[in-house]
């Protein structure tokens, strides 16, 4: 299996965003992602939308993510007077009562490169028996006059418990600013694809596919930096993964077409303009995890 390295200026998008009103939807049970549980209505408790985003029209079962507003044109920090976080002075936090959004607009068709989980190409073994965490994202040019607003990590706590706020900065001051270490992706949008399909499946020593661990909808959510993105817990419910090797595949519908792999590290490609795949080594201790 060869890496296929593509280039970003590759990517293009194929339509014009149309501003439309985004609600929420439901999840599947023991995935990440969807709206609220039903009867929750309180959108101050969710992450605000940071980063320009494409939501496709197309048919397809994955929900999408919970917006604490409507899709349509950028909406700054603090635009309804509300003040900022007593605790953290000068920003507005995520899941507080503050409300913003980045530029989003909803489109027919799109063009992306996927972004796999850093956990999933890094140079730490992939242990088995535990549960891996398998996130992709789907990045695409920002769009002429979009805008977005930096979200930094204000405490010390692991990420899934810490506190992120933004200043109002957006992401294009952040970028041009010299003290700032934007990561990458964060210079780009990310795009939504209710298509979503993400299958895992054991691959043997001459790459061939075997069995399959487990298979469907790739579910997605605001995450902390106010970004799209789709992720599943392996193993937290069922079976642990057992180590091997396996293939991660992750497709889109036919409206999103995937132009190249964000990640040049591990053993990734693109079979076809609608599919990535990713293959990983799972070890009971030491080792690497990309083949």
């Amino acid at each position: 299996m060869r890496t296929r390295v593509l280039s970003l200026i590759a990517v293009a998008l194929m339509t014009v965003a149309l501003a439309a009103p985004a609600g929420a939807q439901g999840k599947p049970d023991g995935v990440g992602g969807g709206g609220p549980p039903s009867g929750v209505g309180d959108t101050g408790l969710y992450n605000n939308l940071s980063v320009p985003t494409l939501l496709v029209s197309a048919a397809g079962q994955s929900p999408q993510p919970y917006l604490t507003m409507g899709c349509g044109t950028a909406v700054a920090p603090g635009h309804d007077e509300q003040a900022t976080d007593p605790d953290f002075d000068g920003y507005w936090t995520q899941k507080s009562e503050s409300t913003w959004t980045a530029t989003c607009g909803v489109v027919l068709a799109a063009s992306a490169v996927i972004d796999w989980g850093d956990n999933l190409t890094g140079s730490t073994a992939l242990k088995s028996g535990k549960t891996i965490r398998v996130e992709a994202s789907l990045l695409a040019p920002v769009g002429a006059g979009d805008t977005g607003y930096y979200v930094e990590k204000l405490t010390d706590e692991l990420d899934r418990y810490a506190t992120y706020g933004t200043d109002g900065t957006t992401l294009a001051e952040a970028a041009a600013d010299p003290g700032i270490d934007l990561p990458a992706p964060m210079t780009l949008a990310r795009v939504w694809d209710p298509g979503a399909y993400l299958t895992i499946a054991e691959l043997d020593k001459d790459d061939v596919v075997g069995r399959t661990v487990y298979e469907g909808v790739a579910v997605a959510e605001v995450n902390s930096a106010g970004a799209i993105v789709y992720g599943f817990n392996w193993g937290q419910k069922g079976a642990a993964p057992l180590p091997g090797s396996y293939r991660i595949t992750f497709e889109v519908s036919t409206a999103t077409t995937l132009t190249g792999v964000f990640d040049t590290v591990g053993d990734t490609d693109l079979p076809d303009a609608h599919t990535a795949t990713l293959d990983i080594v799972l070890t009971a201790s030491g080792g690497k995890n990309a083949r």
